[in-house]
């Protein structure tokens, strides 16, 4: 028989990725607000990578908590966390050893939850169905990327950043609500039989070095883009955060649900090599954008 993929632990879980997300994704008009307080493009590089600096600290502590305590610990501490954070950036008002710590806390936070709550889904998408359960619950967390822009450029048309971080708070606060339900589940596909692995060993393991490499590569380009979109489209003057970010999320959502068969047909190390293409070709067009349209193109 069939096991149902829309569980109502599923839909409860992927519900609160797409608000935890939403609150995350408002922050991409964090450079803004930096650079109101007189950051400039150095200082608020440094800042934006202290939150990847605490992902970094907590995804091997992360990891062993949840084999060892399970999932919904995690997912609550990590949604605690992440309310404390955002409240404590109301009380930003200059730059400081304050804000780099705040950033990291924020970063510890996401990980947590993030984390947990992707493996979470994992745990409760039939074995069956995995590759389409997963496409499905990885959405929750593409669509914020353009909906928290656009709310972004909403709440900052009419208020300020204050009005920001208290939006954030409030979709953070409804995330932890939807969270408070989860249980965890029994696990019984894996291969206990396997020995357990460190993290150090995982890292160095010759035949991933090269997908080690290319993530490394891929993130901190695309890192890079989201901490520096705010104040490049604030220097140029041309299109918004908003809605070059719908334009992002709308293709990542498009391609995963009506063209999510490509990579079995091409392979992956090819579809890799295009993808990372027309990555390259996106930031070499933006580099060059002069209009609303090239914005949106890239």
């Amino acid at each position: 028989m069939k096991q149902p993929l829309f569980t109502r632990a599923f839909v409860l879980a992927a519900c609160a990725t797409l608000m935890l997300s939403l609150a995350g994704f408002l922050f991409v008009h964090l450079p803004g607000f930096l650079q109101q307080l007189g950051a400039g493009e150095t200082e608020i590089g440094r800042i934006m990578a202290v939150q990847a600096l605490g992902a970094v600290i907590a995804w091997p502590l992360v990891g062993r908590v949840m084999d060892a305590r399970g999932r919904r610990v995690v997912i609550l501490g990590g949604c605690v966390l992440f309310i404390v954070t955002i409240t404590l950036y109301l009380f930003i008002d200059s730059l400081g050893p304050f804000v780099y710590l705040v950033r990291l806390l924020d970063g510890v936070a996401h990980t947590m939850w993030y984390t947990a709550l992707f493996t979470y889904g994992a745990d409760l998408v039939p074995a069956q169905r995995r590759t389409h359960g997963l496409a499905i619950f990885g959405t929750a967390g593409l669509i914020t990327i353009g909906l928290g822009a656009q709310f972004g450029d909403v709440i900052l048309a009419y208020a300020n950043y204050r009005e920001l971080f208290f939006g954030a708070l409030g979709f953070a606060v409804i995330g932890l609500l939807m969270c408070l339900p989860l249980r965890d589940v029994l696990v019984t596909d894996g291969d206990a039989s396997l020995p357990s692995r460190g993290i150090f060993a995982a890292a160095t393991q010759w035949n991933l070095l090269p997908i080690w490499c290319a993530s490394v590569a891929f993130f901190v380009s695309l890192q890079g883009l989201f901490a520096f979109l705010k104040t490049f489209i604030s220097t140029v003057n041309i299109g918004s955060v908003g809605s070059f970010c719908i334009a992002y999320a709308t293709i990542a959502v498009a391609l995963r649900v009506f063209l999510g068969w490509i990579p079995d047909r091409l392979g992956t190390r090819r579809m890799l090599g295009i993808a990372m293409s027309f990555y390259a070709l996106g930031f070499t067009v933006l580099s060059a954008a002069q209009t609303p349209v090239y914005v949106l193109v890239c």
